[in-house]
């Protein structure tokens, strides 16, 4: 099979259209949105969640102009979204679940921390800094608002605390290199860092020259630090819970015990301190999903929102299995149904050309 890469790095001359005679496999970035491949066959998305609901769409629907090459579409995730489990039942993907974790990988201990144990934390942490073993800080934001001058009164992060009480990316930075872990090598990550001193900063984390990165979810999915022990979250309350799960999935990728410490001040809002119990006790990220779907809600099924309710009724959710075996039924309907019948011709119209996901 001739192969081929294509990302954003590639000068414009090498277009998938110079390409195309050398190579059958394109592997890319979100550079591959701009670019449209004769017969295309099949896309596959990995870390679905990561992309827009058009650019989901984007891939298949510029090949799907003649209804005998639609391209197969596979969308790969770890932790699946509250919308995807929705299209599941109401849509046109069919889902499939890998439970095995890799061999010899201990199941990560999450532990809410309440504030009175946080010297106690960062007295752990050192402890195991000492054994060669790296930490993550994840904080919602990279610096305080009002000072950048970038607030916004819509925020959803401050609808429940005040803007200069969250934790920052610099803020803690700056506290840790002062404070109790001050003799530690500490590092900061966030999307405001130009491309070249993102990867200047991962690549020493990669060589075990980072003890602890402070980072915002920049740091969310592709990330691979086998030392990385501890993963600790600032202001848990400000990520969903498939967000979380994509979070703790940067430790554990070794046969060393790692941990998950959340951190939150919002505890005394019971829906609060009940989402993120659940996260403590549950590592299944498919049915940390249908949790979210559950409290979030999937959105608008043939739109762009990513949560809410919209027409449809949160009870709906409360027994997926048997939604999922109703959507089955109706498939199998379908396929029943008289080939000349003007319904089926609709319904498959809508099957073919719409990537509801």
């Amino acid at each position: 099979m001739r192969r081929e890469i294509k990302s954003g790095k590639l000068k414009v001359k090498n277009t998938i259209q110079n390409l195309e005679k050398m190579a059958d496999l394109f592997i890319g970035t979100h550079a591959l949105l701009n670019q449209k491949i004769k017969d295309l066959g099949l896309v596959i998305v990995d870390e679905q969640q990561r992309f827009g609901v058009e650019q989901r769409a984007d891939l298949v629907d510029k090949h799907s102009k003649n209804k005998n090459k639609i391209p197969h579409l596979l969308s790969l995730s770890a932790t699946p979204i509250p919308r995807t489990l929705a299209h599941v039942i109401f849509g046109n993907l069919d889902i499939s679940t890998i439970e095995t974790k890799p061999v010899g990988r201990k199941k990560i201990k999450t532990y809410l921390v309440p504030e009175n144990k946080r010297r106690d934390s960062y007295e752990f942490i050192d402890r195991l800094v000492e054994k060669g073993q790296q930490i993550f800080v994840i904080c919602p934001l990279i610096e305080d608002l009002v000072r950048s001058g970038t607030k916004r009164r819509s925020d959803s992060l401050f609808d429940d605390k005040s803007f200069n009480e969250r934790k920052t990316v610099l803020s803690e930075l700056k506290k840790l290199r002062l404070g109790p872990l001050a003799h530690r090598r500490i590092a900061a990550l966030h999307g405001k860092m130009k491309q070249e001193e993102k990867e200047k900063i991962m690549f020493k984390m990669h060589r075990g020259e980072i003890d602890i990165l402070i980072s915002t979810s920049v740091v969310e999915v592709g990330v691979d630090i086998p030392q990385a022990t501890v993963m600790l979250i600032e202001d848990a309350e400000c990520f969903g819970l498939s967000q979380l799960h994509q979070f703790r999935g940067r430790v554990g990728r070794n046969n060393l015990q790692s941990y998950c410490l959340l951190f939150s001040d919002a505890l005394e809002n019971e829906k609060t301190l009940a989402r993120l119990k659940a996260f403590v006790q549950n590592d299944d990220g498919f049915k940390l999903a249908q949790m979210d779907l559950r409290q979030r809600g999937p959105g608008a099924i043939l739109g762009l929102r990513q949560s809410g309710f919209g027409l449809l009724n949160p009870i709906w959710f409360e027994n997926s299995k048997i939604l999922e075996t109703a959507s089955v039924k109706a498939k199998k309907l379908l396929l029943e149904l008289d080939q000349l019948s003007r319904l089926k011709e609709k319904v498959l119209a809508e099957l073919e050309t719409k990537h509801l996901e």
